[in-house]
């Protein structure tokens, strides 16, 4: 069953045979049920998470900003990029399960692409731009 969840998380779709094996037996699954907080906003980050199933919703500053279901991965950018945890992740279904991988063996299995991939992700995500930050370079069409 990890293995089947693994190939349906884009980060891992591209991994050989022997690199899914190495990383489904570094995966734990843990159960969680609804209003349960996955981590808070701030928190050190020790942990990568990928949705088996449920829905999570990501807050930042007391804001949901985003809602997280099946195959969906998150807590990267902390192990990533050595951060307190970006928001809080809370459980929005009636249960959830997320399989789980400890700091050692994410670094252990993450491949220099896939880290290149995640990298460029969180910076995706960055929500420090406004539009003040944008600029007009030039008009594309009207309509």
């Amino acid at each position: 069953r990890k293995a089947l969840v693994a190939r349906k998380v884009p980060l891992f779709r591209n991994l050989s045979d022997g690199q899914v094996d190495s990383l489904v037996k570094k995966l734990a699954l843990q159960e969680y049920t609804r209003d349960t907080d996955i981590f808070h906003q701030g928190d050190i980050g020790s942990t990568f998470f990928v949705i088996a199933e449920g829905e999570l919703h990501v807050i930042v500053d007391r804001r949901l900003v985003r809602t997280l279901s099946k195959g969906a991965t998150f807590g990267e950018r902390a192990l990533l990029l050595d951060e307190a945890r970006s928001a809080t992740v809370r459980v929005s279904s009636t249960t959830a399960q997320l399989w789980c991988m400890d700091r050692v063996s994410f670094e252990e299995v993450i491949t220099p692409p896939m880290r290149q991939e995640l990298v460029k992700r969180v910076q995706l995500q960055d929500t420090s731009i406004s539009l003040r930050s944008l600029r007009h370079v030039r008009l594309i069409g009207a309509g």
